[in-house]
């Protein structure tokens, strides 16, 4: 019989929310965004998850403003 592994101790924990985590030690929320297929995780500097909320859709909005922005290189072959 195998020994069972005990499941993965994560340090981030689920929220109720889409893409929000919040890091355990500290109790302070983070967003998750995939821009681009890039991954990327932004410390939204608070504990109180309404306020995490609030931040996240600011944050999102700003990080698919600036992908739209920035000029797309091309290349000439």
């Amino acid at each position: 019989m195998a020994n069972a592994k005990p499941e993965h101790d994560s340090v981030w924990q689920k929220t109720p929310y889409t893409n929000l985590i919040r890091y355990q030690s500290s109790q302070v929320d983070s967003a998750r965004i995939k821009v681009k297929g890039k991954l990327i995780r932004w410390s939204l500097r608070t504990n109180l998850i309404t306020v995490a909320k609030i931040q996240f859709a600011d944050l999102e909005k700003a990080e698919h403003q600036k992908t739209r922005a920035s000029p797309q290189l091309q290349t000439d072959e």
